[in-house]
């Protein structure tokens, strides 16, 4: 059934039908291409023609009126091919290698920068910067064109170039999904992404992640999925930029083929393995998504992350009828740990303590990173240190590793309140440091830098000391002062 005289047998207006093959009253076409309600031919003398439905000027006409029979279109003699797209928007080629568009230019088709609701043309217009310089002898033109500009869909979520013969190039990213043939999904450097399937391997490529191809083959649809399926692929270059993934908290029409990032996710009903092919849910706590598992994965038959994770993937879908609006779901290229730990700690008197507990922890000095061993509560959530100094704490939480900031303790001995009297000063030092040790009860002194290293020591003899500072380098020192039953630490800077 053909409406607006697409049958080119002189009847149209009502839906015209004929059971049996009828001849058109013109012979030697060498390209022949029909759409909805129209059908195009090029004659062996390259004169193009066009009949059937004309509404939005797709015939090329110079009209919008309906044509019964087969219509010379324009007077030129030099067309290859020609190429009717599903709805009303034609394509064809020119023996000299030039693209030519016409009719509806719903999505941008023409590449001209405009699209519906800014212009529509009924005569041939030609789309810059574009040449065709070569075809499969016999088989179909393939049309250069882009992925955003082959992946549009209506608003049922049928795309709109299905069965479009076209040629585009894009990035492989992640993985092939397929055990024979091809998944794989390309994304070009306007983050625009179709999926790439075939059952066979064409001209002998082995996909990589990275590989810029270019593709020559039919915009096709399956479950929903906007698909390129091939006829040919050439490697254009390998090791090319690769596309960062884009955060979203959605699987919809807008991530289809996308390189998308969830975030704070966790399994719905706790697998302690990924399937090995299969389908299995995760949450945000918010929405629930679909993460498929190919039997070629990665991730197939792998543990599962056990706790909260984040996951890089393929955005797709499997939408079995129209319209096609559910069935979302993302292929996994990655997963990493969601990591939330608290590396605060609070310092009481001499003892510190971490804030996050019920993990695993190390406590360090920090002078020299050094794990600290042989000390009570070196792997505890509190730890007292028998030393003047820097420390802090690592801690683990499953996959997760985070260290804390330095706190500087000042360790007092057991009869500290000996040293209570103590001062020093001006600090800052300059060339000399005064101790006043007014109780007589210091005898020794040293200064220790933030190496570590004891870096001067003397006795002290005198009630009010003075220390040449004078050959010290500009730092942080930690002073030391003795007595006979106590220990105090100054914190000192030069």
């Amino acid at each position: 059934m053909v409406m607006g005289g697409g049958l080119g047998l002189g009847v149209g207006g009502t839906p015209s039908v004929t059971n049996t093959p009828q001849q058109i009253s013109m012979d030697k076409w060498i390209s022949f291409s029909t759409g909805t309600g129209t059908s195009f031919g090029v004659k062996e003398d390259g004169t193009l023609w066009a009949w059937g439905v004309n509404t939005n000027g797709q015939l090329g006409d110079g009209t919008s009126t309906d044509r019964l029979v087969p219509t010379q279109i324009g007077n030129n003699s030099n067309w290859s091919k020609v190429q009717a797209r599903n709805y009303a928007t034609t394509m064809a080629t020119k023996t000299d290698g030039t693209v030519w568009y016409w009719g509806l230019n719903y999505y941008g088709e023409f590449g001209n920068g405009s699209s519906y609701g800014t212009a529509y043309y009924n005569t041939p217009t030609q789309t810059q910067g574009i040449c065709v310089t070569s075809t499969t002898g016999g088989g179909p033109t393939y049309i250069p064109a882009t992925i955003a500009g082959v992946t549009g869909s209506d608003a049922s979520g049928v795309g709109t170039s299905v069965g479009d013969s076209v040629a585009i190039s894009g990035v492989v990213h992640c993985q092939n999904f397929s055990s024979s043939g091809y998944d794989i999904t390309l994304i070009d450097a306007n983050n625009d992404g179709i999926t790439l399937s075939s059952p066979t391997d064409i001209n002998g490529y082995i996909p990589t992640e990275g590989d810029e191809i270019e593709v020559e083959g039919e915009i096709t649809q399956v479950n929903g999925l906007i698909q390129i399926k091939p006829d040919n692929i050439a490697v254009l270059q390998q090791g090319a930029a690769l596309q960062s993934p884009t955060l979203t908290t959605v699987l919809d029409e807008t991530t289809e083929s996308q390189l998308v990032r969830l975030e704070n996710l966790e399994l719905v009903n706790g697998e302690a393995m990924w399937p090995s092919d299969g389908n299995i849910a995760v949450t945000n706590t918010v929405d629930t998504f679909t993460v498929r598992v190919t039997a070629s994965s990665a991730l197939a038959g792998t543990p599962t992350p056990g706790t909260y994770f984040h996951l890089t993937g393929l955005g797709k879908q499997y939408d079995t009828s129209s319209p096609y609006d559910e069935g979302y779901q993302i292929y996994p290229c990655g997963v990493d740990p969601y990591c939330d730990i608290d590396i605060s700690t609070t310092l009481n008197n001499e003892t510190l303590s971490v804030n996050d507990t019920g993990h695993t922890y190390q406590w360090i000095n920090c002078a020299d990173s050094s794990v600290i061993t042989g000390e009570t509560g070196e792997t505890g959530e509190t730890f007292t240190p028998t030393a003047n100094g820097d420390y802090a704490v690592i801690i683990t939480q499953g996959p997760c590793v985070d260290t804390s900031a330095c706190v500087f303790v000042d360790v007092l001995g057991l009869e500290g309140n000996e040293l209570n009297g103590i001062s020093v000063y001006p600090n800052p030092i300059t060339d000399e440091l005064n101790i006043n040790n007014e109780n007589g009860t210091v005898v020794s002194m040293e200064m220790i830098d933030a190496k570590g290293s004891v870096v001067v020591t003397s006795q002290v003899e005198s009630k009010e000391f003075k220390l040449n500072t004078s050959d010290l380098k500009p730092g942080v020192y930690v002073l030391v002062l003795r007595s006979e039953k106590s220990v105090k630490a100054f914190k000192v800077v030069k």
